[in-house]
């Protein structure tokens, strides 16, 4: 875990609410939550490559993935590797837009 990581508790009704922020942190920036119900405990959220720690430490029959986890590590790779080049094609794109006017890029 990186030095600014925590761990954070907070009802399940915040976390509902605040879902896609919460996975954000856990997974950019490494932060663990603890999410409770009544005040007690009763499930967590982890980064992947957290989860994968606890995975490998907790329960050494449990390394080797199924064929669907496989399938969809290999889909979210090609999301991400999708987007990423799609943002980069964005930026390249108003980069070369503003190195050259419109008119010199029509000749």
């Amino acid at each position: 875990m990186n030095k600014s990581a925590r761990v954070h508790s907070l009802p399940i009704t915040k976390a509902r609410i605040n879902l896609g922020g919460i996975i954000q942190q856990a997974f950019h920036n490494k932060n663990a939550f603890l999410l409770e119900k009544s005040g007690i405990p009763v499930a967590g959220i982890l980064g992947i490559d957290d989860f994968q720690d606890w995975l490998d430490l907790s329960n050494p029959e449990l390394k080797k993935p199924s064929e669907k986890t496989i399938l969809n590590i290999k889909r979210a790779e090609q999301f991400h590797l999708k987007n990423s080049l799609t943002n980069w094609n964005k930026v390249w794109t108003h980069a070369i837009a503003s190195l050259y006017p419109r008119s010199a890029r029509e000749m």
